[in-house]
């Protein structure tokens, strides 16, 4: 639906989101080349994040709060493996 990299995905934080404007806003410190990029939304993912943003209680910024950005990441095995 956003074409994001998957790390850029689970790193997702709610004030990065502005559904009125149908824009997420990766900054430019969570991009692979260090510039921000905007993604316009479509109605079937601003569907699924309204949810997400508006019924949120627990106090995470992340739109998955249930989800650790390191330990979801696809490289994660990797550090394990490697005992970092």
């Amino acid at each position: 639906m956003t074409a994001t990299r998957t790390s850029e995905t689970i790193g997702a934080c709610k004030a990065e989101v502005d559904l009125d404007a149908k824009v997420w806003t990766i900054p430019a410190e969570r991009m692979k080349v260090a510039k921000e990029h905007r993604i316009l939304l479509c109605p079937q993912a601003i569907k699924l994040l309204r949810p997400l943003i508006e019924n949120a209680s627990n106090g995470s910024d992340y739109l998955s709060p249930e989800t650790n950005p390191v330990l979801t990441s696809p490289a994660w095995p990797c550090f394990n493996f490697c005992g970092r």
